[in-house]
């Protein structure tokens, strides 16, 4: 098994540590940033020059109150998990210790990766901050770094907030219905999380303009539609003389699959 280079486990130790700090229950790119801006080099210069710190990072992100139009809730029990753009940013940044022939990411590749991963929470908070991702890769070629030859995504604002929660069996019906109205790339935004608060439960959140209440009815109904097609496809029980009841030693009464 391949063992993580020293230097990758202690940002990955910083990043989550800055998470705890912040009372996050999850790793993003945003804590990266902050590991990135915690100890002096190139990266902190470039931030700097536009007038960010690692203090002001870390003072908007303690006050902000909704992720993806969802409202943050910590639980201390919960413990710290990376999401799909953690994973990312991890990617980015070792693409770009590699193409410089670095064998592990420096302070000014997970800087850089944390702003091509494409907005998010770290767009945002740099748009509070009065600068932009595009400000802050400027800043990083103008000392000599080398950066992808195309620009990064900026960041557009969570657009209104609507909320619902739902059973986890009615899940996959409403991710279903709400890819088919609004696939990923559309100009509404919509996301889901389970919640260990409230077992069974399924939090969805949207962008003003989806009517979730709509769409979970829609799903229900599509459900039902469903279930008595099953019903109705069902072989029927046929009715005639009761077959003679055999005693086999030894043998188990034979399983059913479930219709």
């Amino acid at each position: 098994m391949r063992a993580f280079p020293y230097k990758l486990v202690a940002v990955l130790r910083r990043a989550t540590k800055e998470a705890l700090r912040l009372r996050q229950n999850w790793l993003g790119p945003e804590h990266y940033l902050l590991a990135a801006l915690a100890e002096p080099s190139l990266a902190i210069e470039a931030m700097a020059e536009l007038g960010v710190t690692h203090e002001s990072v870390a003072g908007q992100l303690a006050r902000m109150k909704l992720v993806n139009g969802r409202r943050i809730r910590y639980l201390e029990s919960k413990g710290i998990t990376s999401n799909p753009r953690a994973h990312d940013v991890n990617g980015w940044a070792n693409g770009f210790a590699a193409a410089a022939g670095r064998q592990t990411p420096g302070p000014e590749d997970w800087l850089l990766a944390a702003i091509y991963e494409g907005g998010g929470i770290v767009g945002s908070v740099l748009g509070e901050l009065g600068t932009s991702a595009q400000a802050v890769v400027n800043a990083i070629r103008d000392r000599g770094i080398t950066t992808p030859s195309f620009d990064p995504d900026e960041d557009r604002p969570w657009q209104g907030h609507r909320e619902i929660e739902i059973a986890k069996s009615e899940w996959q019906e409403v991710v279903d219905a709400l890819s088919e109205k609004h696939p990923p790339g559309s100009r509404l935004r919509w996301g889901f999380n389970s919640r260990r608060d409230r077992p069974g439960k399924i939090q969805f959140v949207a962008e003003d303009g989806i009517d979730l209440d709509a769409i979970v009815e829609e799903a229900r109904s599509r459900r039902t539609t469903a279930g008595r097609s099953r019903i109705r496809s069902s072989k029927p029980a046929q009715v005639g003389k009761r077959p003679e009841a055999r005693f086999q030693p030894h043998s188990s009464p034979p399983r059913q699959s479930p219709t």
